[in-house]
């Protein structure tokens, strides 16, 4: 509701670069925003049917809007993203499907892109739990789209402790096995790390791959709820209360990770950790 532009555009790159295995669109909206939101999509002519549901009404999560969205889909594979996402290549959705074909990967996740001036840039590479405040993505050096990266991280397909939620596939019944995503204490911002936590605990890896690029612009949709009078420090609080909680649960996790090496820096992923630590 916050960006119709963008939803608008999101619908259109799925007809312009549709494919088989897409079969129906299940459109997730707040009730406030609803009337827009079917306004929107019908303004777009859509290769397969498309369903508008709300959220209870109440602030806004995203593991409640994952979670409202998966429980209307009918198809084995659930494919979630943003609506500032766009396809833009074709083929985008078979490259993403082939990977869930072995049974014990959890979340797949493409490379995210943006343009910006004159060069098409890298948003979003292999994330890891545990950098920054809670996860981070690789981006390289110059975040350019022709980077190798440490040891070809920036292409080559991986496996990865984590996804970023903005876009990102899985099997229904991975999700159902699970129990959803969680709608308690990491509900918005670490509701996708919390959930690729626990598939990793169930056997389940997940994968990054670079055979598939999807643009992303980018946190649209929080910038535009951080304009609101008194809504920027709700939702700075709301992300500080989320990431205790969250590191809370799973620092053992974390500390653990196979993913990543621990004379790594938690700062910038990949580079040497200069500040030792002698603790014998």
């Amino acid at each position: 509701g916050y960006h119709l532009g963008y939803l608008r555009c999101l619908l259109s790159s799925l007809q312009l670069y549709a494919e088989p295995e897409l079969h129906e669109i299940i459109l997730v909206t707040q009730p406030e925003h609803e009337a827009a939101a079917r306004n929107a999509a019908t303004s777009v002519t859509l290769p397969v049917p498309l369903h508008v549901v709300s959220t209870p009404a109440g602030p806004y999560q995203h593991g409640l809007a994952l979670n409202t969205g998966a429980s209307m889909a009918t198809g084995n594979v659930l494919l979630f993203a943003d609506d500032d996402t766009e396809a833009i290549q074709r083929p985008w959705l078979s490259s993403l499907t082939a990977y869930l074909d072995q049974t014990d990967v959890g979340c797949v996740a493409p490379r995210l892109v943006l343009q910006i001036g004159d060069k098409p840039t890298l948003q979003s590479g292999p994330m890891t739990l545990g950098i920054g405040d809670w996860a981070a993505c690789y981006n390289g050096e110059r975040r350019l789209l022709d980077e190798q990266g440490v040891f070809s991280r920036l292409q080559t397909s991986q496996d990865v402790s984590t996804v970023a939620g903005h876009f990102f596939l899985l099997q229904r019944a991975l999700w159902q096995t699970l129990g959803g995503f969680n709608t308690d204490d990491c509900h918005t911002f670490t509701t996708v790390h919390d959930f690729c936590i626990r598939a990793s605990q169930a056997g389940h890896r997940h994968i990054w791959t670079p055979v598939s690029s999807v643009l992303h612009q980018g946190g649209k949709t929080v910038e535009a709820m951080g304009r609101e009078a008194g809504r920027a420090y709700e939702i700075k609080s709301a992300a500080l209360r989320e990431k205790q909680s969250f590191l809370t649960r799973w620092v053992k996790h974390i500390a653990q990770d196979k993913g990543y090496n621990r004379h790594l820096s938690l700062q910038t992923p990949y580079d040497v950790e200069a500040d030792l630590v002698v603790d014998w």
